[in-house]
């Protein structure tokens, strides 16, 4: 799963209208683990061109609320280390 991912979206207006292919692809993994919402478009072959994001799961929320305070304990950690160092 992409955290990073999440974070990026969470940046974003929504809804979010992305082509990438890369995005795509982590939007339909997320969607799929229950962690956004939004639909995708397909081309006449079948094949995925766009994807709009509309929102976060309660589950898409907490993970983004458990990554930022992960974040937040990481960079206390290595304050406290430059801290003993000096």
């Amino acid at each position: 799963m992409n955290v990073a991912f999440l974070g990026r979206v969470a940046e974003q207006p929504l809804p979010y209208l992305t082509s990438d292919p890369e995005e795509i692809q982590h939007f339909e993994l997320l969607r799929s683990a229950g962690l956004l919402t939004g639909t995708t478009s397909v081309n006449e072959e079948g094949v995925t061109v766009s994807a709009q994001i509309t929102g976060f799961t309660p589950e898409g929320r907490s993970l983004m609320a458990m990554d930022v305070q992960l974040q937040r304990m990481h960079l206390r950690g290595l304050l406290r280390r430059l801290s003993l160092t000096a």
